[in-house]
């Protein structure tokens, strides 16, 4: 998928071409094949060979796999929203010295709705999913 983000559309080989190491033609193609079959690329004939795309853009793949990750970890027994925020300021802290995602993330200006209903006086998104608060929580 990632090759064919940065290509836009490719053929078989033009995919092969991109993926690191060294990958059998038949095994490229019959990946391709069912990922087109599960519609995550679409595809179209040119001089009797196809030519694949990405049937959804980049950022729209990385928020559903977000999204999935936090509502499966929400639907375990015992997860916690607190767990949650707690363990992502401690991995956004640690990559921020290459990334600066903390910097960028204070420097969003989307509103947030957030109150404060824990005794400690800290605050929580009002809307379930609402991940952008998370700049008022984690930037001081």
């Amino acid at each position: 998928m990632s090759v064919l983000w940065s290509l836009g559309e490719g053929s078989v080989r033009q995919v092969m071409h991109g993926m690191p190491g060294k990958k059998a033609y038949t095994t490229v193609e019959t990946t391709l094949g069912r990922l087109y079959t599960k519609g995550l690329l679409r595809r179209r004939e040119l001089d009797r060979k196809f030519l694949y795309r990405p049937a959804i853009p980049l950022e729209t793949w990385q928020q559903q796999a977000a999204s999935n990750a936090v509502a499966e970890f929400l639907a375990t027994p015992y997860a916690s929203i607190d767990l949650l925020l707690s363990c992502l300021r401690e991995t956004l802290a640690r990559q921020d010295a290459e990334t600066g995602l903390l910097r960028a993330l204070s420097s969003h200006n989307a509103p947030a709705q957030l109150r404060p209903d824990r005794l400690d006086g800290s605050t929580s998104c009002t809307t379930e999913g609402e991940l952008i608060c998370l700049r008022s929580i984690i930037v001081p």
